[in-house]
């Protein structure tokens, strides 16, 4: 599906991966973008038992979800296999992940261009104190499927807590078509009424008008969203949307903004750093726009590609 290419410069120790030409991430800065991204919607969120994961296929953000341990079953959906199975036992990547993947188990394909991809159960192993004996916890279900997400959506059952959009820009007409109306409406039918969704949005900062077109088509979807944005030196700065079912009022999630707490460990946010992200400069959030991003008014992909040419 795409050209993955990983680099090492071993003098820092330094891994870089790259799709098509494009940068991923960095080891060296990472967090920045992995915290962020997964730790305001899992600690914000009234429950965090069930996680679908769209994209992700590097295991970075999976490894920040799997050190919470009321995540029972998570599932992972990317569309290209190799990326996966790369990521699950690369040690490059292995290392960077912490073996999010770990015993994991490649099955067959399931036909129809998807695949069951990877599925493991995690285990605690505790020792009893009066015995000396060791038992098993088991903590969570692991699945990875590869297949496109939007098809995916189209046939999922069931509901999850926690929904991480973490896609590629909107660079191709089969990158912006999962940053639609229609979209982001699938996504609402499948998250739970009290569940948080977060996409990785561009950045404010490069690609304003991209990533302020990604927020209304959100909210076009019926979400109420928070914006937010960190700078990661390897990106720029970089924006996100939390989002959530209006049931879910504004009052209780700035609330919840003020008070919050990470109970798991991180390498960079911690609360203050989180409601700093809240903070945009002047007329950062506001444009004359006002069209959504839709299958047959696909606007988002020529502003991002409109953006892309004028940086370059």
């Amino acid at each position: 599906y795409q050209h993955i290419a990983l680099t090492h410069y071993k003098p820092l120790n330094e891994v870089r991966l790259f799709l098509n030409g494009n940068l991923q991430f960095c080891s060296t800065d990472e967090a920045r973008y992995h915290e962020p991204m997964v730790h305001p919607a899992m600690n914000l969120a009234p429950l965090a038992s069930r996680v679908l994961i769209l994209g992700g296929g590097d295991g970075c953000a999976l490894r920040e979800v799997l050190k919470y341990d009321r995540v029972k079953e998570v599932l992972l959906v990317d569309l290209d296999p190799e990326m996966t199975k790369l990521a699950a036992t690369h040690p490059l990547l292995t290392a960077i992940n912490q073996d999010a993947f770990r015993d994991a188990r490649l099955t067959t394909l399931a036909g129809q261009g998807s695949s069951e991809g990877i599925h493991r159960r995690l285990y605690m192993e505790e020792r009893s104190r009066r015995t000396g004996r060791s038992t098993s916890t088991p903590l969570a279900q692991v699945r990875v499927m590869n297949v496109d997400a939007d098809k995916f959506l189209s046939k999922a059952k069931g509901f999850w807590d926690i929904i991480i959009v973490d896609m590629p820009d909107p660079s191709t007409p089969e990158l912006a078509k999962l940053y639609t109306t229609q979209f982001y409406r699938k996504i609402k039918r499948r998250l739970s009424v009290h569940g948080m969704m977060v996409v990785q949005a561009t950045s404010p900062y490069l690609a304003k008008e991209s990533f302020l077109c990604i927020g209304r088509t959100i909210e076009s979807a019926g979400f109420s969203t928070l914006p937010y944005h960190e700078n990661v030196p390897s990106f720029g700065d970089w924006g996100w949307y939390l989002a959530w079912h209006p049931a879910l009022s504004r009052e209780k999630i700035m609330t919840g903004v003020q008070t919050i707490t990470f109970d798991v460990p991180t390498r960079f946010i911690t609360p203050a750093v989180f409601q700093k992200e809240l903070v945009f400069g002047k007329n950062q959030l506001s444009s004359d726009r006002t069209d959504v991003n839709t299958l047959l008014h696909p606007v988002l992909l020529s502003i991002y590609n409109h953006e892309s040419w004028l940086l370059d």
